[in-house]
């Protein structure tokens, strides 16, 4: 706490006005203390101040009084003027606090989910140092997982990254004031590279960082990367869905996709994401019925394949038997992948 707000909670400030009443209340007061001094015979200052060499006790009487004048007199002029200054410097930043909060919170819900208006703050993200001295003010604990695996995050970065933490940390929340987020739906693996993007804008380049950053065995990574495309629209994170969903057009445009991951991403994607065209598109070009022979898992999967998958699979194939000149055989990864803006989007489909 600040000294000045200790000293204004205890020692109340005296208006000019009040310090004049003062002043004159008092002045009726000595003259009756003289008065009454004449007539028992004890002598006043002015007289004590003649007399001083007759008695021992009288001098050191007005050593004490001296004394206690000047504690007194030095008393007065220290709280006197520097708690009204500090008072004056105090109302000032507490309207500077006042104003600067007010912007701040508009700042903070304006760059959430709830408002349309674009974001009207610094792009860049905060400096790794300058977070870091923040703890442990500056972490936020988010539990993941049936297990509630814990892990102890800056909230800077949340807040910067993501439209979901921002409103979920500055808005009106127990989560804001608690600094603890539970997400007992998510899975590690794709919440762990989720922190790895968060950390260090990059996904996994290969499938053995895939397998080393998510921890999860080589043969889920598909899934899991997946995983991690719906977790990057659940945070509503633009950059990280981009980045992870191009990516996902890059591994998957050769191959006909497992029936879990064609079952899980028509049940978590928004209807518009590219990557259920991709999944009915390669299914179509690359799925033969040899595919499932054999695995017994696939054929288990078959009754759960998604309505909306099969449907837009039977159109797919009527318009690839109509297309004499095999156009729509050829799969251009750009038609798939999603662009910051429409330069993004020409230098993509060069």
């Amino acid at each position: 706490m600040a000294i000045h707000s200790l000293f204004r909670r205890h020692v109340p400030l005296r208006t000019s006005q009040q310090s004049k009443d003062t002043v004159a209340a008092e002045e009726p007061t000595k003259e009756k203390e003289v008065a009454r001094s004449n007539e028992t015979g004890a002598p006043n200052e002015t007289e004590g101040s003649k007399e001083i060499g007759k008695s021992k006790g009288t001098i050191e009487d007005q050593k004490e009084e001296i004394s206690d004048a000047l504690k007194s007199s030095r008393r007065s002029s220290i709280l006197k003027f520097p708690l009204s200054l500090l008072s004056r410097r105090k109302d000032s930043q507490d309207a500077a606090e006042d104003k600067s909060t007010t912007s701040l919170t508009y700042r903070r819900f304006s760059q959430s989910p709830i408002f349309s208006k674009p974001l009207k703050g610094p792009i860049s993200p905060p400096l790794a140092s300058s977070v870091a001295r923040k703890c442990p003010e500056g972490i936020v604990t988010i539990e993941v997982g049936p297990l509630l695996t814990k892990y102890y995050v800056h909230r800077d970065f949340l807040m910067h990254h993501s439209g979901y933490f921002r409103t979920a940390l500055a808005g009106p929340w127990l989560e804001a004031s608690s600094r603890l987020i539970t997400l007992d739906d998510v899975e590690v693996p794709p919440f762990n590279v989720f922190i790895h993007w968060l950390y260090t804008q990059r996904i996994p380049e290969n499938t053995a960082e895939w397998v080393r950053i998510s921890e999860a065995k080589k043969w889920k990574i598909e899934v899991v990367e997946l995983k991690v495309l719906v977790l990057a629209d659940r945070f509503l994170m633009p950059a990280f869905r981009r980045a992870v969903n191009n990516d996902l057009v890059t591994s998957r445009l050769k191959h006909a996709p497992y029936y879990e991951l064609v079952i899980h991403a028509f049940d978590n994607l928004p209807e518009g994401s590219p990557i259920l065209q991709l999944l009915v598109d390669t299914h179509c070009l690359h799925w033969e019925p040899k595919t499932d022979e054999g695995d017994e898992e696939e054929m288990q999967l078959r009754p759960d394949l998604p309505h909306e998958f099969l449907v837009k699979v039977m159109i797919r194939y009527a318009e690839l038997k109509a297309d004499k000149e095999g156009k729509l055989k050829k799969l251009v990864a750009c038609n798939y992948h999603l662009h910051a803006d429409d330069e993004e989007k020409e230098k993509c489909g060069k």
